[in-house]
């Protein structure tokens, strides 16, 4: 009904996003077949792709991008190896827009489509870049899980995406024969989850008042910062998400005084603090 008024002719960029929608819609439907669902979704992604330029909406069309790479990752119909080809390539095309420090959510959530696919295609050496990169954002963004914003079903949304990294991290090491690099990695995704769930509890016992004060303070702006570029909202995007790496970086450098988390993460230091 929607694509009666919103016509590509009259309002284009509705037009689009309607097209995307759909698309998401088609993905995950359960009605019908599960094969001729994914093609009317790609199909759906590919027209909406004919206004989400990367020119003139870049941001919706890393998006739309990243959602043909999911549909073409599970098409049923033609070749397995080239459908999974094709995902790649799309993912490929979002990461050029969805960089890590102006869009860290959704180059990990990329990177992660991206390992994913990789593995289904036995290039383990490639899955592990690219979860390599998953993993790294991950622990930029640990405080979104332990103090961020929002409700608690959205920070377990968050967490849930991150242990896909780990996961995913740990069967291409065994598939690479990284034993010991498979168990590190298992440790630190215990480690980091065990780590946030009493700093969630402790945040301003574990550190000093003024430091639990000035942690918050950074965790604000960077949120008011993303949400501005993600929101396209923001005068100077490029400029803001370098103010956003600083702040990331002041903030993981107070944190780190106090209790490394992630790859720096030490469980005796951590546990002098409690």
């Amino acid at each position: 009904m929607a694509l009666e008024v919103r016509t590509r002719e009259r309002f284009p960029i509705d037009w689009a996003t309607t097209q995307n929608n759909l698309g998401n819609a088609y993905s995950d439907r359960i009605e019908g077949e599960k094969a001729q669902n994914l093609e009317d979704a790609i199909a759906c992604y590919q027209l909406a792709l004919e206004v989400r330029t990367r020119e003139a909406f870049p941001i919706d069309w890393a998006m739309t991008q990243n959602n043909l790479g999911i549909a073409y990752r599970n098409r049923i119909e033609g070749e397995k190896a080239q459908n999974l080809e094709d995902a790649i390539a799309c993912y490929q095309l979002a990461l050029e827009v969805r960089t890590r420090e102006s869009f860290p959510r959704d180059y990990l959530d990329t990177n992660n489509n991206l390992g994913f696919a990789y593995q289904d295609a036995q290039n383990f050496p490639e899955a592990y870049k690219a979860f390599d990169a998953a993993i790294k954002t991950v622990e930029l963004l640990r405080d979104e899980i332990i103090s961020g914003s929002g409700v608690e079903e959205y920070k377990t949304k968050l967490a849930e995406k991150y242990n896909r990294s780990y996961r995913g991290m740990v069967e291409v090491c065994l598939e690479l024969n990284k034993i010991t690099e498979a168990i590190e990695y298992v440790e630190r995704s215990k480690t980091g989850n065990l780590v946030e769930e009493i700093l969630r509890r402790d945040l301003k016992t574990i550190f000093l008042p003024d430091v639990a004060t000035k942690l918050e303070e950074y965790r604000d702006k960077i949120a008011a910062g993303q949400e501005q570029i993600q929101q396209g909202k923001a005068d100077n995007p490029k400029a803001l998400a370098q103010r956003l790496k600083e702040l990331r970086q002041h903030r993981n450098y107070l944190q780190d005084q106090y209790l490394p988390i992630g790859s720096s993460f030490k469980f005796e230091q951590f546990k002098n603090n409690l």
